[in-house]
């Protein structure tokens, strides 16, 4: 008897069978024309499961009664085979070819082919289709013959070598730098005129302060007169909370000649002076040697701190800071071209050295730095004046600011900005095609730079600009400032964080108000957010970036250890000439978007605020033969000439902001980039924007200096003016 068994296998057979695994193999396309025009052939497995059959049989042997009824004992053997069959799933692998478009190429129709090459999207070089690696060959072969990295006068430091009218020509036929390029233009041409028609509407001598205070106001209203470009020409303190200088008594006091160390156009110079062997701030032996020994500091001190106490106890405690400019010893003072008269003898430039000590607050307030006293020159005989002192202390203030700003003007905002940058954004475009994700970030953080550099450099130092005209170490030694300022600068002074630490300016304790310090870590904190996500997004290991040969080109002509032909043509010290991994990499683009961005925010838009007004930020001083030597008045400063140049200049530098910092998420090319950057500037406006004005509410109320600068809403992307 035969017995047929269907396992339950047979079910899960009936699914299984409609269930086809189809897998994309690595094997390379192969062309088939005879399918038509670049079609490709591409060899596909597909995994399927089939039933397989498996028997299996007995043979079962019984003994039972024969059943005849004769023998009722007989036994008889009663076999029995009986059959089973199994079936289970085997998978097996059918090799066929399915025919689209060969690579970088779309469109695909049946007997026609593919006509349509694949969009050229953003991409890291080795991530792009291979067609693609042509157009962005192209792009920056043009490029390279366009914009170039050289020097101008022999000066060390790289600027582009591009011809300024071609430049300017390139900026407007470029929708996207014509905005800016006619408002700049637009902006330079009025202040011109403004600063040359001044003499002729203003014939009478400054004698009050309120003739300086009606220049200020003068000029930042005639920024604004008309409509159409007035959004672009905002300024802070107009339209936050802010405690404004431009008056005859608010400039004067010696709490905002401090705060203007922590909250004004120069935040860079204050540093702490250390007795120990490390390497922050300034070394009081090397101080030491550079000061008025005949002085009584340590009852300067005492006065300041109100305790008696020796500065080097101060010293030892971390009380006492300084702010100095060595790269001023023994700089030229050049003839004066704007004052004529022989009863008026401009002070000679100076390199003066300014004490600061932090006092403790009373019952718990927060410490406050308070000035110790001024020497006005770096050797050991010049004379030194404290807050007692009177006039003289108001003269050695003055002083003080003169070089203050230019310093800030010449170092920190056109060397370590400005200049800093060029290299970096030359190279972007020399080496990073407009689809590299990189170069779709940097392009905004680089608007407007080079031109500006082109076309304001020479306004600045040329002979009889401004420069020449308004302070006494005129274009000359402006360029030496420049020169030696230049011999220490490397990629290290790009690093906000580090740089803090190493002025010591980082302990809160002795510094609780330090609005650049405060505010640039929430804005240098939310950019670094920003590019390692956009960085982790493009690059998906460190092998990613060691393979961009884009960015490794760009790094190597930087960097002053670069190699070959174009290597080291950027000679920043510090730079790699090759970058090894994302971190790397990120650390990198934080870096130059906060250089360009809330760094060059924080050292020229205070200008309008500060600079722009002679009585607080003077360019010069002068002797006047209707003053007595310890006396301050009006007839100290400028004459109302140089205080209109001050104005247009600073109007110039201060006033045109083209666009806020990330608003350009929106316009980004690819989603993915596009999403990042929306995200991290919603976080900006939400989160940052609000944190960042209570502060300087409260600030306000507690009567210290505001610092809107920092605000997200008032930082540009780029160095534009």
């Amino acid at each position: 008897m035969n017995f047929t068994l269907l396992s339950t296998a047979f079910s899960i057979f009936l699914l299984s069978v409609c269930l086809v695994l189809v897998r994309t193999s690595d094997v390379k396309s192969k062309p088939a024309p005879e399918k038509g025009q670049n079609v490709c052939a591409y060899q596909r497995v597909k995994t399927q499961l089939v039933l397989r059959r498996n028997a299996t049989s007995t043979r079962n042997l019984k003994i039972v009664d024969c059943g005849i009824p004769s023998f009722p004992k007989l036994k008889c053997k009663e076999e029995r085979n009986e059959t089973k069959i199994y079936w289970y799933p085997v998978r097996e692998f059918i090799h066929y070819n399915i025919f689209d478009c060969c690579p970088g190429w779309i469109g695909y129709k049946p007997k026609v082919g593919c006509k349509e090459r694949v969009p050229c999207g953003v991409a890291i070089p080795q991530k792009a289709p291979l067609h693609c690696h042509e157009s962005r060959g192209k792009d920056l072969t043009k490029h390279r013959g366009i914009y170039k990295l050289g020097h101008v006068n022999n000066l060390p430091f790289p600027m582009s070598d591009i011809n300024a009218y071609l430049l300017i020509n390139l900026t407007l036929a470029d929708p996207f730098t014509e905005t800016w390029m006619k408002l700049y233009g637009y902006m330079l041409k009025k202040n011109l005129a403004l600063i040359q028609s001044f003499p002729k509407t203003n014939t009478k001598e400054f004698t009050k302060i309120f003739d300086y205070e009606g220049v200020y106001h003068f000029f930042i209203k005639q920024q604004q007169n008309e409509e159409m470009v007035r959004p672009f020409f905002r300024f802070p303190s107009q339209e936050e909370p802010f405690k404004s200088v431009i008056n005859n008594i608010t400039w004067r006091e010696d709490r905002v000649f401090t705060e203007q160390r922590l909250a004004g156009l120069n935040p860079m110079s204050l540093m702490k002076v250390t007795s120990g062997q490390d390497s922050v701030g300034v070394k009081w032996s090397d101080l030491k040697s550079r000061l008025n020994q005949n002085y009584d500091w340590d009852a300067a001190v005492t006065r300041s701190l109100g305790k008696n106490i020796l500065l080097e106890e101060a010293i030892a405690d971390g009380s006492i800071f300084v702010a100095q400019y060595p790269v001023f010893d023994n700089l030229v003072t050049v003839p004066d071209i704007t004052e004529h008269r022989p009863t008026r003898k401009m002070w000679p430039a100076m390199s003066p050295i300014a004490l600061f000590v932090s006092r403790p607050g009373k019952s718990g307030a927060p410490a406050q730095l308070r000035p110790v006293a001024i020497q006005l020159d770096y050797t050991p005989d010049s004379q030194v004046y404290s807050p007692e002192d009177g006039d003289l202390w108001a003269l050695a203030k003055e002083s003080f600011q003169v070089t203050d700003f230019a310093y800030v003007e010449m170092v920190e905002h056109l060397l370590k900005t400005h200049l800093m940058m060029e290299p970096f954004c030359v190279c972007v475009l020399r080496h990073l095609s407009k689809l590299h994700p990189l170069h779709q970030l940097l392009k905004y953080h680089c608007r407007g730079l080079l031109p500006t550099n082109k076309v304001g450099f020479p306004k600045l130092v040329d002979d009889k600009a401004y420069m020449h005209q308004l302070f006494a170490i005129g274009n000359i030694g402006a360029v030496t400032l420049l020169v030696r300022a230049y011999q220490t600068l490397t990629w290290a002074d790009t690093d906000f964080r580090a740089k803090n630490k190493a002025r010591g300016i980082d302990d809160r304790s002795k510094l609780p108000y330090f609005p650049y310090r405060d505010d640039g870590e929430v804005i240098y904190q939310a950019t670094e957010d920003l590019v390692n996500d956009y960085v982790n997004f493009y690059y998906a290991a460190d092998n990613d970036v060691l393979e961009d040969h884009e960015i490794q080109g760009f790094a190597n002509e930087v960097s002053s250890d670069g190699l070959g032909s174009n290597g080291g043509q950027g000679k920043l010290r510090g730079f790699p000439a090759s970058i090894t991994s994302k971190a790397m990499l990120a650390d990198i683009v934080t870096r130059l978007i906060w250089t360009s961005s809330a760094q060059h925010t924080a050292v020229n838009y205070p200008i309008t605020a500060y600079g722009a007004f002679t009585p607080n930020m003077p360019t010069k001083m002068y002797d006047d033969d209707r003053v007595a030597p310890e006396v301050f008045n009006p007839f100290r400063l400028p004459n109302g000439f140089v205080s209109a140049v001050q104005a247009g200049v600073a109007m110039s530098l201060g006033s045109l902001r083209i666009d806020r910092l990330f608003d350009y998420g929106a316009r980004l090319m690819e989603q993915g980039g596009r999403v990042i950057v929306l995200k991290h500037y919603n976080r900006l406006h939400s989160k940052v924007k609000p944190l960042l004005d209570n502060r300087n509410k409260q600030r306000f109320q507690e009567g210290y200096l505001t610092y809107p600068y920092l605000s997200p809403a008032w930082i540009p992307n780029s160095i534009c003016t």
